[in-house]
């Protein structure tokens, strides 16, 4: 008796999951990040702003308090370092930008990043330097504007608690420019800094 061979059983490729109507947890805003990631990995930051301008202020406001909240918990030398390396230089704005992009990358590869600062640079292609993304920093402030109509967003970060509070100085070991390359080698070597 012959038995005919089994068809494949091709499951549909599973759709990334959507935010919820409302975004009260960071797991939520993560979800905003990974949908837009699955809408256009190279431009994060422009589906990010899309999808917040289909939502109200207070979820815009979330969103703002998300994104500050990682900044600031990422604001590490060592960190620094690799955006460093990874960008052949890389001023206090450009980090807070290098930070945007790591975002933009999504929960996992962030955390990875912080659990070892040398994993932001996994799956990176040196040719798509600069590693910055200032606008994804911004993102719930432009979907303000947009959806306002309005030039300025003072309103908009009046209402996010703690907007533009210092942070203090980086945590850990500062980092010497002079250094950074013996101390990362792999990472200079394939971001052309050796």
């Amino acid at each position: 008796m012959k038995v005919a061979p089994k068809a494949e059983s091709r499951k549909p490729k599973a759709e990334p999951r959507q935010p919820p109507l409302r975004l009260a947890t960071d797991d939520d805003c993560w979800l905003v990040i990974e949908a837009a990631r699955a809408r256009d990995a190279h431009d994060v930051a422009a589906q990010v702003i899309e999808a917040l301008g289909a939502r109200d202020i207070a979820d815009m406001v979330r969103f703002q308090q998300f994104v500050d909240a990682r900044v600031r918990e990422a604001y590490r030398w060592d960190l620094w370092a690799v955006a460093y390396v990874m960008n052949g230089g890389c001023s206090d704005d450009g980090f807070d930008y290098f930070l945007g992009w790591l975002i933009g990358r999504g929960r996992a590869r962030w955390k990875a990043a912080l659990a070892d600062a040398e994993a932001a640079a996994d799956g990176a292609d040196p040719d798509d330097e600069p590693f910055e993304s200032e606008e994804l920093l911004a993102a719930a402030s432009i979907a303000y504007r947009r959806k306002m109509g309005e030039e300025d967003v003072t309103a908009f970060y009046a209402r996010v608690p703690a907007a533009g509070a210092p942070r203090g100085a980086p945590a850990g070991e500062r980092f010497d420019e002079n250094t950074v390359a013996e101390k990362h080698p792999k990472l200079a070597q394939r971001f052309g800094m050796a």
